[in-house]
């Protein structure tokens, strides 16, 4: 049948030329092409059911399958012909339509003509009023030339060419052809279709065919931010002439740290993006017009919009202060606005000194305006020129400026480092005044701290200006008791005060030692120390680097002495020239720097120790090391024991704590007294002492019972006169029974033997176990009878015995008369303490 058409020319007029037949295929958008439009055996084949969807997603048009002819035309006359054909079997609606063009749309309407032809009517076409123009062409091709001449607004219709209608157009300038096939309403699931062969299209000389097209707008036309923001612009590309293609979009114009972003970047047809537009800190303000241009191929279109930065700025007056060292200063802030700038603006401040700090009032402010920078030094402020940066912040923007910050200060120096004055005469200092960083205030000297009593100082003159001195004189009476005391000079200028210390030694102008005492240094002490004595008071000053490790040095009052003694004083005060100057009463083997000795010391602030120097030259041992908390005044006393020596300190004299016990090996010949180390040899430490006394130990010569502290009772043979007999307790009567003597041995040791049986207190067996019971026995060899007393602070009196090395104990601190006696480990306890009574 197809064979059969010839190729037909254009109807009427004159001077026509071809035009390529070009479209666009518009089908239901949820379904693939190939199922509502095919080509073959180049024929068109349009399809479509009635319960399709619309060729656009969210459109609410009918289901259609349309051929949409480019380009459009704008003036002169075009003419359209083409071969049609309806299936008779099929319930089929098809149509050929002239469309206003897209940019008219609105204004003229979408339809200014349209052609039916139903095969279910007969095979019918009609115009757009329902008009019959043919009939009879179910299942039959028949040929459509439609001549639209924009001149006369005029519309021509011919079937099979001859004409069958004329009819005026809706007065626009600016339309396109479609051919197609279309739901109207039928039922569903029917379906229509449509052939289509030789289309052809002809324009007469003239006639402007438009291509397709797209424009560009955007919304809105200006938005402002601060650097760092964002703002957003709707980009809406809008097609023309049945444009469908992609439009891929960008932007220029941007400013300095800007970026764009579109969301999509490129749009298909008609549609919408989203322009991000961001900035940076770094973002200039500015007022900047932004081109944003959609492109197609050869296609573009632009729209122009404003990005309008705004911003503030900040100053600082004046760019340099300078404030001396505890002082304050101001500084003005001020903030500008750029482009109507109107965030809150809080201010911070940064590289200020250590100990200085600053504040704003107002904190925070918009602009333009202005605030003042208050900042204050304080004593620890480092004399020293820094930068201040202060920076304004609002939201993500911050804009900083600087200024400079010059601190300074005034340093004060004495000299001589010490100066030496006899009571009831004067010395004088140098005080210095230096200048730091350009400092020239005014520097007044104040009272000096730590004077002696009947000591003053006066100062010529008594300020300086910038850098200078003035002479400190110290003077003193002869009430000004002896040491070193650390005198304190102040300086104050404009609030600020700086003090230096300096030692003053006093020495006493009197006071001779008691008969048999004698002062000498011991070791290489730096400074000569010196010894007086008054009214019961002993005034000792002594420098030296300690009393410790090998050798000593320390100034040293004393006397000799022989066996046993008791060493007690109350050190009433220290001037603490370091925390480990000491105050001590000790027993000296010889006047030798690294002699034997045993010592209890007392510092001003780290307490109190005992230590000993075992062998002459040997490094000095901590026995018990330093026990913190007692400080002068404080008790002291060493006690030496045969060769057994015992620290102890007590606050009031009365009550004593035992600090350790321990052996030394020294002469029988040795020397007791006061010794003061100022812990450095540069200044000495003067100490006071009262309440000494130095007396002789016991011999343990005589007859004695023997009380235990806990119990009460005394130490009872029982009247046995056996070997092996237990040793018991009995209450303290005038009975041999209860009566015991002490026969030395040659190692320093002690037999504890019966008045009545002649025997002695042996452990039984020799055992080295506790709990091992007493009993008495003739005197042996294997040291089980030999004990040897340690003196307790309280007077009374440990025995450790030689073979074991526990002591004598009263089990349990007992209180009955048959208990007998055992040896236990040492601990301290009352029941291991032993009172010597005298017989």
């Amino acid at each position: 049948m197809l064979s059969s058409l010839a190729a037909s020319a254009q109807i009427g007029g004159a001077g026509w030329t071809p035009q390529p037949v070009t479209f666009n295929v518009q089908r239901p958008y949820n379904v693939p092409e190939d199922t509502r439009y095919w080509f073959t055996n180049n024929i068109y084949h349009c399809l479509v059911y009635s319960n399709d969807a619309p060729f656009s997603q969210g459109s609410t048009t009918l289901p259609r399958t349309e051929q949409r002819f480019t380009p459009d035309y704008t003036s002169g006359e075009i003419q359209y012909q083409s071969m049609e054909m309806c299936p008779g079997n099929e319930n089929s609606y098809c149509i050929f339509q002239i469309h206003t063009g897209d940019a008219q749309e609105a204004q003229f309407g979408s339809t200014t003509f349209m052609l039916f032809w139903f095969t279910n009517h007969g095979g019918s076409v009609h115009d757009y009023s329902g008009t019959t123009l043919a009939t009879n062409l179910a299942d039959k091709w028949f040929q459509v030339n439609v001549d639209h001449n924009l001149v006369t607004h005029q519309i021509k219709v011919w079937i099979n060419q001859s004409l069958v209608w004329t009819q005026q157009d809706n007065g626009a300038t600016d339309f396109y052809l479609k051919d197609g096939v279309y739901e109207q309403n039928h039922s569903p699931t029917l379906q229509m279709d449509t052939y289509i062969t030789n289309i052809q299209m002809w324009a007469s000389s003239g006639t402007n065919v438009a291509g397709p097209g797209f424009q560009l707008s955007a919304t809105p036309g200006s938005q402002a931010l601060t650097p760092g923001g964002s703002v957003p612009y709707t980009v809406t590309v809008t097609p023309t002439n049945g444009f469908s293609g992609n439009v891929s979009l960008g932007v220029s114009g941007l400013p300095s740290g800007a970026s764009a972003s579109f969301s999509p970047t490129s749009v298909t047809g008609s549609g919408t993006s989203t322009l991000m537009v961001s900035t940076t800190s770094a973002t200039p303000a500015g007022t900047y017009p932004l081109t944003i241009t959609g492109t197609s191929g050869s296609l573009s279109s632009s729209a122009t919009v404003n990005l309008v930065v705004m911003d503030f700025t900040i100053s600082a007056t004046p760019s340099s202060q300078t404030v001396t060292v505890g002082d304050s200063t101001n500084y003005t802030v001020n903030v500008g606005n750029i482009n109507g700038f109107g965030g809150s603006i809080s201010l911070t401040s940064s590289g200020l000194p250590s100990g200085a700090g600053a504040s704003f009032n107002p904190s925070s402010l918009t602009a333009p305006g202005s605030a003042t920078m208050t900042v204050t030094t304080s004593g620890s402020t480092a004399v020293a020129n820094s930068t201040l940066t202060i920076t304004g912040s609002s939201d993500s923007v911050a804009h900083s400026t600087n200024v400079t910050l010059q601190v300074n200060d005034f340093s004060l120096g004495i000299t001589p480092s010490s100066q030496t004055v006899t009571a009831g005469n004067n010395t004088t200092y140098t005080a210095s005044v230096s200048a730091l960083n350009g400092f020239n205030g005014t520097v007044t000297f104040g009272n000096v701290g730590g004077l002696p009593s009947g000591a003053s100082a006066s100062f010529a003159p008594t300020s300086v200006t910038g850098a200078g001195s003035s002479t400190m004189t110290v003077t003193t009476s002869t009430s000004t008791p002896a040491g070193t005391n650390t005198l304190t000079i102040p300086a104050t200028s404009a609030g600020q005060t700086h003090n230096v210390t300096a030692p003053l030694i006093v020495t006493a102008s009197g006071g001779a030692l008691p008969a048999g005492w004698t002062d000498t240094d011991i070791g290489a002490v730096g400074i000569a120390g010196s010894a007086s004595y008054n009214n019961g008071t002993f005034t000792i000053s002594g420098a030296g680097s300690d009393i410790w490790t090998a050798a000593d040095q320390f100034n040293y009052a004393y006397e000799s002495v022989s066996s046993d003694q008791i060493v007690i004083a109350r050190v009433v005060s220290e001037t603490g020239t370091q925390s480990f100057a000491k105050a001590a009463v000790m027993i000296r083997e010889t006047l030798a720097t690294n002699s034997v000795e045993a010592s209890t010391l007392l510092t001003p602030t780290n307490g109190v120790a005992m230590e000993i120097r075992p062998t002459t030259g040997a490094a000095s041992i901590n026995v018990a090391g330093w026990v913190k908390g007692p400080v002068p005044p404080q008790w002291v006393k060493i006690v030496r024991s045969g060769n057994t020596f015992t620290a102890s300190y007590s606050a009031d004299g009365n009550t004593w704590t035992q600090i350790a016990s321990t052996n030394v090996t020294m002469a029988t010949s040795a020397t007791a007294g006061l010794a003061v180390t100022a812990h450095t040899t540069n200044v000495l430490n003067t100490a006071t002492f009262d309440n000494v006394s130095i007396t002789a130990g016991s011999s343990f010569t005589g007859v004695f019972q023997l009380q235990n502290e806990a119990s009460g009772l005394v130490l009872n043979n029982q009247g046995s006169l056996t070997n092996g007999s237990a040793i018991t307790q009995w209450t303290s009567v005038n009975s041999s029974n209860l009566d015991w003597t002490f026969i030395t041995t040659s190692n320093g040791y002690y037999q504890i033997n019966s008045l009545k049986s002649g025997r002695d207190a042996v452990v039984q067996g020799a055992s080295t176990l506790p709990a091992a019971k007493i009993i008495q026995w003739s005197f042996g060899s294997s040291g089980d009878d030999q004990w040897k007393p340690v003196l307790n602070a309280d007077g009374s009196y440990t025995f450790y015995n030689l073979h074991s090395g526990l002591v004598l104990a009263d089990p349990g601190g007992s209180t009955s008369n048959t208990t007998q006696m055992d040896q236990e480990t040492a601990d301290g306890g009352s029941n291991q303490e032993w009172k010597l009574l005298s017989q």
